[in-house]
């Protein structure tokens, strides 16, 4: 199904349309087999479920980020739907992120309805006066102490100290010379007809901590993407949007011509 027309518009906040055409969810995925959290939370949980305790401990609101998609066969066959891709820290923006007062940003990414809008990434930022943070090598050690030792220890692409956790089909990777499952990276779904895997088989999900020290106040990053779960997000509802949008039997309209 190729040369497909595709329209996906992003919103910031709910929308909604008159027409919307339905996804089936598939069974529920098996727990995840990994250690790795942030807050307590992991992929595989459903988003709307667990937004409101990310939102009393932010002591904000968390926004929903919806794609109107959009999906035109050559023939004229449609799907169209709102779907709800991830939720972002209210008031945060790039004003704060550049400036100096401390500040906490949560971002999830969140599969569409075929996996029940569950947690796919999640995403935690943290600025504070270094007298609130532990140092470095004192996160470094916690997280060793959480998860053993690392797969890959570095510096991220913002300078800072990184540590990074990978997951594979056979269990969590040992630690390598080479930064493993480098740049990568999850947004969400959009409707491709033609879609580039998103991680290699052998990159299960990733889990990164990263520190970055400055003169009085230093900023923490946690990530953690499970790509497996985007996998099959991403395959299903691909396949089910062009499921729909395949029909042989057309009923013709009614309007009044």
């Amino acid at each position: 199904m190729r040369n497909l027309f595709v329209h996906a518009l992003i919103f910031s906040q709910l929308v909604t349309t008159a027409f919307a055409d339905e996804l089936t969810p598939l069974s529920a995925p098996e727990p995840r087999p990994y250690p790795y959290k942030i807050l307590d939370l992991q992929p595989g949980q459903i988003a709307t479920e667990i937004v409101p305790e990310l939102e009393e401990h932010l002591g904000g609101s968390l926004n929903p980020k919806i794609i109107q998609q959009v999906v035109t066969s050559p023939e004229g066959l449609r799907f169209e739907a709102d779907i709800t891709i991830g939720y972002n820290t209210a008031g945060i923006g790039l004003r704060t992120r550049m400036g100096n007062e401390p500040y906490e940003q949560m971002t999830l990414r969140n599969a569409t309805p075929v996996l029940e809008g569950r947690i796919v990434g999640i995403w935690r930022t943290m600025r504070k006066p270094n007298a609130e943070l532990p140092d470095p090598a004192a996160l470094a050690a916690q997280l060793e102490e959480l998860y053993g030792p690392p797969s890959w220890s570095g510096t991220d692409a913002l300078g800072g100290r990184m540590v990074k956790y990978v997951w594979t089909p056979s269990g969590q990777l040992g630690l390598q010379e080479e930064e493993p499952c480098a740049r990568l990276s999850y947004q969400g779904y959009a409707f491709d007809s033609e879609r580039r895997r998103v991680a290699p088989p052998e990159c299960s999900a990733v889990f990164t901590a990263s520190y970055e020290t400055e003169a009085g106040q230093s900023t923490i990053r946690f990530s953690l993407v499970d790509f497996e779960l985007a996998r099959q997000d991403l395959e299903e509802t691909d396949r089910q949007i062009l499921e729909q949008i395949s029909g042989e039997n057309v009923e013709p309209s009614d309007m009044n011509l």
